[in-house]
């Protein structure tokens, strides 16, 4: 129901206070048709409680107007809990977005980790094998120096 609609229903009760010979049901027909059926009920309610000889006066005007005015107030809570819902599946997609960029960063973490791992065992056989040929350079060095000496 759109403000102007409520406006309108609540211009038609306002005539119906003013001029109780119209039944509230005809005036806000156009605007609001399942509340015929209501205002009819509260009608016969009324009838009736005068008929076993007690009457509540203005239950055929309140009645409706504490219904319009739940189905208002129920409307907005309901625009509230949509709000409220709209709100709490943006911040789950904002979180869920900044779980899959962190898990995204993990797994460029992870692999510059195995290429790090990588080069360094690749650099630790490059040491062992630069070792060994100092160790095997420094005793050719030992025998050319012997061979010098026997040839001196």
């Amino acid at each position: 129901m759109e403000n102007s609609n409520f406006d309108k229903i609540l211009a038609a009760i306002d005539n119906t206070i003013v001029n109780p010979s119209e039944p509230i049901a005809s005036s806000i027909k156009e605007y609001l048709p399942e509340m015929i059926g209501l205002a009819s009920f509260t009608t016969a309610l009324s009838g009736f409680s005068t008929t076993i000889g007690f009457a509540i006066p203005g239950v055929g005007l309140i009645a409706p107007i504490a219904i319009i005015l739940s189905r208002a107030i129920k409307k907005y809570l309901d625009g509230n809990k949509e709000e409220k819902e709209r709100m709490y599946r943006e911040v789950i997609r904002k979180q869920q977005t900044a779980i899959n960029r962190q898990q995204e960063i993990q797994r460029e973490l992870e692999k510059q980790l195995r290429e790090q791992q990588r080069k360094n065992k690749q650099n630790n056989q490059d040491i062992r094998k630069l070792k060994q040929e100092i160790k095997n350079l420094e005793e050719v060095i030992v025998l050319l120096q012997k061979m010098q000496k026997q040839c001196a």
